[in-house]
């Protein structure tokens, strides 16, 4: 989320925007990115480690981070999407399943 947060086209406050909610089986929480988009060829490359992609500028950063969240998704049986259009900025979608803990009373 760091990085949606300094990855701000314009500087404008984001946090107002992380969406968030429960969902009938699990957690799920949207991330806004007002940065420079992805390119669709590029959208299943970000997820992997050490994977920058190519662009005008050059962001901070070691091309580790998306790869750990979709790895920690994926060990958790949840999953981590990104929705994108260059210019207008990414959408960062993870969800994560819900599971009944022994000895809960639902409260």
């Amino acid at each position: 989320m760091r990085s949606s947060l300094t990855a701000s086209a314009n500087g404008s406050d984001v946090s107002d925007r992380i969406g968030h909610g429960t969902a009938v089986a699990g957690v799920a929480a949207a991330v806004p990115d007002n940065g420079i988009g992805i390119a669709p060829e590029y959208l299943n490359r970000i997820f992997g480690v050490f994977e920058r992609i190519p662009g005008p500028r050059h962001y901070e950063g070691t091309g580790i981070g998306l790869a750990i969240v979709r790895k920690a998704a994926t060990r958790m049986g949840g999953s981590v999407s990104v929705e994108s259009e260059p210019g207008k900025g990414s959408r960062f979608c993870l969800y994560l399943p819900g599971r009944k803990i022994q000895g809960s009373q639902g409260k």
